[in-house]
């Protein structure tokens, strides 16, 4: 390659990364948007179905592991996600530590008045490794944190069920509107003895209060920002791609240079 030529793929390389970038940078801003009340689906407006079963224990297995899970509620759930966890992470520690291979994804949701309100708009979610933690943003009226009803939001931890499921529940974020099916259940393993309970009720708060799903059935019912996840995904590449190409032609430029 010519020195002239190193040159002009120097340029383009520049160019694709200024394009990467800000493409990069829209999408981020656009990829977990909440839609407008007036966008939610009529389901969303259903409180959660809870009903008790006698199941036997089961088994299942993850990442080589085979835990015992029981089943203790058929439950079906209509939400929009405001905030989600994936636990292969690269800061979430815990799950690794304790050989949990089966919880790969949390959701959290919201449902009833809390989306029909609006409030959820006015407010700030995210997840940590176990706990969905929800804020107002600053500045917003009484009234509206009077909307907020907190018996209709839950962090739930997901179990597929299946590799379609898996699939699905991987593919979604916030702003998505979903409905899930399958049993509350509590579930351990014999690597260290680990167990892991569910909460029954959606009246209870703190780190006891989140749903633990084996997810029979999922559907993605709305999503709105597919688009601009993958915009967001293939900039990622593109940006990282063409940030490297120029760095290395940076390198390479001197010495063939010196040839000519």
């Amino acid at each position: 390659m010519s020195v002239r030529g190193m040159d002009a793929l120097a340029g383009l390389s520049q160019a694709l990364f200024i394009v990467g970038a800000f493409v990069l940078f829209v999408s981020w801003t656009q990829k977990d948007q909440f839609p407008q009340p007036s966008a939610a689906l009529p389901d969303l407006s259903r409180e959660p179905v809870q009903v008790p079963v006698e199941e036997p224990v089961f088994k299942a297995q993850a990442g080589g592991v085979t835990y015992d899970i029981q089943p203790l509620y058929d439950y079906e759930l209509w939400g929009l996600i405001v905030s989600t966890h994936r636990s292969d992470a690269w800061f979430d520690l815990y799950h690794e530590d304790w050989k949990d291979y089966l919880n790969s994804v949390d959701l959290c949701v919201m449902w009833g008045s809390n989306v029909a309100s609006g409030v959820y708009r006015h407010m700030k979610f995210h997840n940590g490794s176990f706990t969905a933690y929800a804020r107002f943003r600053r500045g917003v009226p009484p009234s509206l944190v009077a909307d907020f009803r907190p018996d209709q939001i839950s962090n739930n931890h997901l179990l597929p069920g299946d590799a379609f499921v898996e699939d699905a529940i991987r593919r979604v974020g916030p702003g998505d509107q979903i409905r899930l099916r399958g049993w509350l259940v509590q579930y351990s393993h014999s690597n260290g003895r680990y167990q892991r309970g569910t909460s029954v009720t959606r009246t209870d708060q703190g780190a006891h209060a989140c749903e633990t799903v084996y997810v029979t059935d999922f559907e993605i019912l709305s999503a709105p920002n597919t688009a601009w996840r993958i915009a967001f995904h293939l900039s990622v590449a593109l940006t990282v791609a063409a940030g490297l190409t120029g760095l290395a032609l940076w390198f390479l430029r001197p010495a063939l240079a010196a040839k000519h």
